[in-house]
């Protein structure tokens, strides 16, 4: 192990609850506090701090005192980088815990937000190689939801591509929860003709399995099954640890929820030659995934926009026309071409006339698009 000082906290939250692992350079692998418990608002006084039901605001002093608490049990001064694991990443709740966190002092640390989905990913990841030969499969099974992921790994070239597949039963939870016979038709349907390693049992709908011993028997059948509540948390910390001693994930293009699925690529001509460049690259967190470029109109009034998957499949493919930028000779319009994810599944474009210099004067037009995926 390397000697530097280095702790790395990873913690699943919700609206409601709390677990929390950690790791420090002394360690082998990380542990959960308080011996795998689930804290809530209440053990951290959180619903006290606020007068107002805010609900993006009573997340952030959440996930801080759930730092806070963290770093007091541990016995270390300072953290170095914590992830959050959640249902969502949205990007109001991300950037308003960026900002407390610096408001209440606690800026220095570096923070990470993931998706359950990529928690899963992390997990696998630090496993035995065996426990991923084939797919791996997960179902989310908690009071409100029932969730089905599945974990497929590919390797088109050098870079392995893993990409996690995501269908939500929550609608059907209720009537599942009191038949075995509805859960074993829905497992057998998931997993007839999938080759299927290792099943993970995550939440509280399997703290006691009596009610699915039949759908328990059938996934058992010549595969390996775990169940616990701690593998967002030891996932999340997994993901603190990149970059650490032997933990890196570089090496990987993870697709999932929470990260762009598709290439977002503008049609370019360089040195003569038709091309692509990449505004948005398969596997960038959604939240921060933005970019520009700048080129010079040759012949053309259009900007060609495509979506690839990593496999360079082409899923959508549309021009925008900017006819109404002012007219000028060849090669005397510079154009800016912004791309910034509005959600998961839309990219806004922005193409804007920059002019050229003294010898054209910048317009100020610009074409708006949104692309849905």
């Amino acid at each position: 192990m390397a000697e530097e000082s280095f702790v790395a906290v990873g913690i699943d939250i919700t609206n409601d609850i709390s677990q929390i692992a950690f790791f420090t350079e002394d360690m082998d692998e990380p542990q959960m506090l308080g011996d795998n418990k689930l804290f809530s608002k209440d053990d951290f006084g959180v619903k006290s701090a606020i007068g107002e039901y805010d609900t993006v605001k009573l997340f952030s002093i959440f996930a801080e005192k759930a730092v806070r608490f963290a770093l007091s049990q541990i016995g270390r001064e300072k953290i170095d980088v914590v992830t959050f694991s959640m249902p969502d990443t949205g990007r109001e709740c991300v950037e308003s815990i960026r900002k407390h966190f610096v408001e209440c002092g606690l800026g220095s640390i570096k923070l990470a937000f993931i998706t359950h989905a990529e928690s899963s990913v992390y997990y696998v990841l630090n496993q035995k190689k065996e426990l991923r030969v084939n797919d791996v499969a997960f179902f989310d099974f908690s009071k409100e939801k029932l969730v089905y992921r599945k974990l497929h790994m590919a390797r088109p070239d050098r870079r392995a591509i893993i990409e996690v597949s995501e269908k939500d039963y929550t609608s059907c939870c209720d009537y599942i929860r009191k038949s075995d016979e509805l859960f074993k038709v829905l497992v057998t349907e998931l997993f007839d003709r999938q080759q299927i390693s290792t099943v993970y049992l995550i939440g509280e709908g399997f703290e006691n399995t009596e009610w699915a011993r039949e759908s328990l028997n059938y996934i058992c059948n010549r595969r390996r099954v775990f169940k616990g509540m701690n593998l967002y948390a030891l996932g999340a910390c997994y993901k603190s640890m990149d970059g650490y001693d032997k933990y890196a994930y570089d090496v990987y293009s993870i697709l999932c929820k929470g990260r762009c699925i598709y290439e977002t690529c503008v049609e370019v001509v360089f040195k003569e030659e038709r091309n692509e460049a990449i505004l948005l690259s398969a596997g960038e967190l959604w939240y921060d995934a933005g970019s520009s470029i700048e080129g010079i109109l040759y012949n053309t009034d259009k900007i060609n926009i495509v979506v690839r998957t990593v496999m360079g499949d082409v899923i959508k493919s549309e021009e925008i026309s900017i006819s109404d930028f002012p007219y000028r000779q060849e090669r005397m319009t510079r154009v800016k071409i912004d791309a910034f994810l509005q959600s998961e599944n839309e990219v806004q474009i922005t193409v804007s006339d920059l002019g050229f210099g003294d010898f054209a004067v910048n317009s100020g037009l610009q074409v708006v698009t949104n692309i849905q995926y």
